[in-house]
């Protein structure tokens, strides 16, 4: 039979300190202190909490995603099976895996207009190919690089056209209209004239 769980009687305490807390991403740290817990205890409850993210190697999960947890607890019969029962049917974490390729050394200073033909910016996108896996992350690294080095240039081609309204000065404007103005009166009286 399963231990049960030491920190259950806790939950409703342990729902506060989440909902009050301002932070967003939870680590593992944060439900050891959360929770009261030692680090595999935490790194547990993250799994049973499930929706685990690897943000640079390091598993992560909302807020709100500890809430649902937290509120699946506290409706349970049986706070530990509801936390068994997760922790034997939810994804598991993420691994973190080094991306495998590297930018060539030529390439460390490219810019925007020596991107190779399968790496096209354009209006809203960017589009990457390749012939395999890892020749399209080897693709994404130069064009992280590129993005580094020539940002203005890319922003350009990527960000739409703003439209920008033309700021015509009011003086500008009145002698436009007076131009027209004493147009249309020549011509009345060009046409005055032939009649005649």
């Amino acid at each position: 039979m399963a231990r049960k769980l030491k920190w259950r009687h806790d939950l409703h305490n342990i729902m506060k300190h989440v909902e009050n807390s301002k932070t967003e991403t939870w680590r593992r740290v944060d439900l050891e202190i959360a929770f009261n817990v030692s680090r595999p205890a935490a790194q547990r409850i993250m799994r049973a909490i499930g929706n685990i993210d690897n943000i640079g190697g390091t598993h992560a999960i909302s807020r709100d995603s500890v809430i649902t947890y937290l509120e699946h607890l506290i409706e349970a019969e049986d706070p530990t099976k509801a936390h068994l029962w997760r922790l034997q049917n939810l994804e598991p974490a993420p691994r973190h895996r080094k991306i495998q390729g590297a930018v060539p050394n030529d390439l460390h200073s490219v810019m925007v207009s020596s991107l190779p033909p399968n790496i096209v910016l354009k209006r809203g996108g960017i589009e990457v190919t390749g012939n395999d896996f890892k020749h399209v992350m080897e693709n994404l690294l130069i064009l992280a690089r590129v993005l580094q080095n020539d940002t203005e240039t890319a922003a350009q081609l990527i960000d739409p056209p703003k439209n920008r309204t033309p700021s015509i000065d009011y003086e500008l404007m009145t002698m436009f209209n007076d131009l027209r103005a004493r147009e249309a009166a020549y011509q009345a009286a060009q046409t005055e004239k032939q009649k005649a």
